[in-house]
């Protein structure tokens, strides 16, 4: 008879003391190595088959390398998804750039070259994207936000044409159209953005302000430039495809007939008249339409009609998509009615409030620089063919001083920025009052250009640190507001532009930043006290 099954069941018994002596050892302090049986308990021959038990430190040493690996693919997982991320928010910075530079240009130029109706597709557009903020979640919504930045890239084609084939009436109606496809377009970029983020931030584990701050500065400086790319494209079109038609359809190149024109053309600064002149009976005299040749308006439209394919292409097949969630409303009130009350709950806000009349006088200067400057100033003394040059200019001190503002205030107080920004836009506004603009006095056109731009960049960088470190967990409404307002400024202001002659906008202008500037300055030194009290806390 084999005993070997018996010696297996004995074992237990003998192993079972064999562990409480070895855990009386441990507690006297004395180490050894245990065994456990294995599956098979005994061997051919009835002997028992031991192996050694792991100890307590060979368990912990196990137990923190699956803990290790656990962290390795966490890790591995959030630098995918950084990445993705990053490369998204890059896609849809550059498509900004391809879709909005030739907008820009021609927004720069059609008050120059469109004496009446450029000033008044201008008001008609930006009033009504001021309107279609309101509607613009359930365009989102329902269009999603690939789908709706390629309709407005549409919108942005059809205008790029109609600049080509223009008619009065169609301008007017595609300026319509593409203001009504303005706010959506910019709540899906919001939008996006901030669903990328947040997708992010919830993976690392980082704080959430930082990553959001940092995205929000790239993507503002790489749209931002649009301002540079589209002009600079614009001025090496201008130069290599011959001059601009700028002077007078019946006159000469005499210098008396050039002489004529400057002077008449200045006549719009209201110097030596109450009122501007009267368009009609300037043109009986002497024609000062600039024009440009059909063959480099067709330039125009192949090369921006290009960028803004490509553009759509980029948001279309490299975007990557991101499922947009939108909170129940408890009451299930319609979309519409949840925007309006966000829109109303933002501007109740005592410091959103401060920000309103900065928020609108930036659309203010902002339409000044488009549609006065250049046609009141640059297009009359220099020529059409200066105006994208000098609005490059404008552009790359844009792009630069936004990159500035945000280094600066790493180690400058916000108020010091804010005085600095004041103090150059007092500067400018007094040399345009004083200045008589000269053919000869070309660089003055560069230096105004340029710190008009360094200005712009400084007010619209405060105000969109403001709104995000305001509204740090939903952002995308009160950006909209941000916009909302600043385009309203713009809309009112090409709207009123061709019944003001330029000194009394300038006073205008004058008015409204010492208004601006008393109740913004009020906010900043509260955000200064408030950043002080954070900074006390934190050393407590």
């Amino acid at each position: 008879m084999d005993l070997a099954p018996v010696e297996c069941r004995k074992s237990l018994d003998q192993l079972l003391e064999q562990a409480m002596a070895e855990r009386s050892r441990e507690d006297d302090g004395v180490v050894e190595v245990t065994y456990e049986m294995t599956g098979s308990q005994c061997d051919e021959g009835g002997r028992r088959k031991l192996r050694p038990k792991p100890s307590n430190e060979d368990a912990s040493s196990n137990s923190k390398d699956k803990e290790g690996d656990e962290e390795d693919e966490d890790t591995i997982g959030s630098i995918r998804l950084e990445k993705k991320a990053i490369r998204n928010a890059i896609i849809l910075s550059m498509a900004t750039i391809f879709l909005s530079s030739g907008f820009f240009t021609l927004q720069s130029l059609q008050s120059s070259l469109f004496q009446e109706t450029g000033l008044q597709s201008l008001a008609i557009l930006y009033i009504f994207a001021s309107i279609s903020c309101m509607y613009a979640p359930i365009i989102v919504q329902k269009v999603e936000v690939k789908g709706t930045i390629a309709t407005v890239s549409l919108l942005l084609l059809l205008y790029i044409i109609a600049f080509h084939y223009y008619n009065r009436a169609s301008w007017i109606a595609i300026s319509f159209v593409l203001g009504l496809g303005f706010g959506p377009m910019v709540r899906a970029q919001k939008t996006y953005l901030s669903r990328n983020i947040s997708r992010l931030s919830y993976v690392t584990q980082v704080m959430r302000t930082k990553i959001q701050q940092r995205y929000l500065r790239y993507f503002f400086f790489i749209s931002k430039s649009s301002y540079f790319w589209g002009h600079l494209v614009a001025t090496i079109i201008m130069e290599f495809t011959g001059s601009v038609d700028d002077m007078p359809l019946n006159a000469t190149e005499s210098p008396t007939t050039v002489v004529r024109h400057t002077e008449l053309c200045y006549e719009r600064l209201c110097k030596d008249e109450v009122h501007p002149m009267d368009r009609d009976s300037m043109m009986n005299q002497i024609s000062l339409d600039n024009s440009m040749p059909r063959y480099m308006s067709k330039i125009f439209v192949y090369v921006f009609a290009s960028c803004i394919a490509l553009g759509a292409l980029m948001v279309v097949v490299g975007l990557e998509r991101i499922e947009v969630l939108y909170e129940q409303d408890p009451m299930e009130r319609p979309l519409i009615h949840q925007t309006i009350r966000q829109i109303k709950l933002i501007l109740i806000d005592k410091n959103v409030r401060l920000t309103l009349p900065m928020l609108i006088f930036i659309g203010i200067e902002q339409a000044f620089i488009f549609g006065d400057f250049t046609r009141a100033y640059i297009s009359c003394a220099l020529g059409l063919q200066s105006v994208a040059f000098t609005m490059t200019c404008f552009g790359g001190a844009h792009t630069l001083g936004s990159i500035g503002v945000n280094l600066f205030s790493q180690h400058f107080q916000r108020p010091i920025i804010m005085a600095a920004g004041l103090v150059c836009q007092s500067g400018l506004l007094m040399v345009l009052w004083l200045w008589t603009p000269d053919r000869d006095d070309a660089a003055v056109f560069y230096v105004i250009a340029g710190g008009w731009g360094l200005c712009n960049a400084m007010w619209e960088t405060l105000t969109l640190t403001f709104i995000h470190t305001t509204y740090p967990d939903d952002w995308t409404a009160p950006f909209c507001t941000y916009y909302q307002m600043q385009w309203l400024g713009m809309g009112l202001t090409f709207a009123v532009s061709p019944y003001l002659c330029a000194e009394v906008k300038i006073l205008i202008l004058a008015m409204f930043l010492a208004v601006a500037i008393i109740p913004y300055s009020i906010l900043e030194f509260r955000l200064h006290q408030r950043t002080l009290l954070q900074d006390r806390t934190e050393m407590l």
